[in-house]
């Protein structure tokens, strides 16, 4: 097993975490990244909609990968956290960019993507993307199509109101000012990128954890997913008393738990033993300092 001995608590706790740095896109808004170097197969993050990379689940992978020698890859999609842009302006389509410019410019060697919430889906979405790069997936409460489900469960004078402003401002739970304004593409961007009730040509080892208590996202999204999933090597992991969040002690011991196991899992194409794979951006600023954000609330 690639966990080091030692208490299980103490990795959750792990707070010597590395500092801020920024993968600098030109025309596209930089984004802020953590990066630990280790081996193969690496390991990234993908937070939730409104979350970060400061979020608890996000900062217990790091303290087990550290521990375990392995690499990692936590991150803010644009217009999340620390990195550059307006939400307004965003959309799968633009933090599906996003995802692909960190695997493809932050990371080398086979990895395992840990998607959370939306970051479920964008880790599915990548999969059909990145299929060669992938040593397997972990899908946490994966909130796929839930723009879709958001559209249609809108009141028509809000759809009409947003398609003819442009933007919409909604009451938010998940952020500082209690509110969240929305553009309008990102209904209209992200609608394409639905996979729900569609083959998924994913063929590396996938785990989906979801809470029975979930009320945001139902664990029957996780059971569509695994019927709709190529791939042979799925496992659906459900928790009787986890809720969306799945970022109370028992809910991080189960993620640390599912990852470790993957990292030892033959993946496709893989051998599960790599090259050290040592993270890094090709163009980054320098280190931002200390993270400053409140909890993440899905990441």
């Amino acid at each position: 097993m690639a966990r080091a001995a030692g208490n299980k608590i103490s990795l959750l706790r792990f707070s010597s975490l590395p500092g801020v740095q920024y993968l600098v896109r030109g025309h596209d808004p930089d984004l802020a990244y953590c990066s630990t170097p280790g081996r193969s197969p690496g390991v990234i993050f993908f937070p939730g909609f409104l979350s970060n990379m400061d979020g608890t689940k996000a900062l217990a992978l790091e303290g087990y990968c550290r521990a375990a020698g392995l690499a990692y890859t936590r991150f803010d999609y644009r217009g999340m956290g620390l990195s550059q842009g307006s939400i307004e302006n965003c959309s799968i389509a633009t933090w599906r960019q996003d995802c692909l410019d960190v695997l493809d410019r932050l990371t080398t060697g086979k990895q395992i993507i840990v998607g959370s919430s939306m970051g479920g889906w964008l880790m599915l979405l990548i999969a059909m993307n990145r299929p060669e790069r992938l040593h397997g997936l972990v899908g946490i409460s994966t909130a796929a199509d839930f723009v879709k489900k958001h559209w249609e469960q809108a009141p028509i004078i809000v759809q009409n109101q947003w398609r003819e402003k442009g933007v919409y401002t909604f009451p938010s739970d998940y952020t500082d000012s209690g509110t969240v304004s929305l553009g309008y593409g990102w209904i209209q961007d992200s609608l394409p990128y639905c996979i729900l009730g569609t083959r998924m040509p994913i063929t590396c080892p996938v785990r989906l954890i979801h809470g029975l208590g979930d009320q945001d996202v139902p664990y029957q999204t996780s059971a569509q997913i695994l019927e709709e999933l190529d791939a042979k090597d799925v496992d659906l992991i459900l928790r009787k008393s986890g809720g969306h969040r799945m970022s109370e002690p028992e809910d991080l011991e189960l993620i640390i738990d599912t990852v470790d196991k993957l990292v030892n899992t033959l993946g496709e194409g893989g051998t599960g033993q790599e090259p050290d794979n040592v993270q890094g951006a090709q163009s980054v600023q320098e280190e931002h300092g200390r993270i400053t954000e409140p909890d993440s609330r899905q990441g």
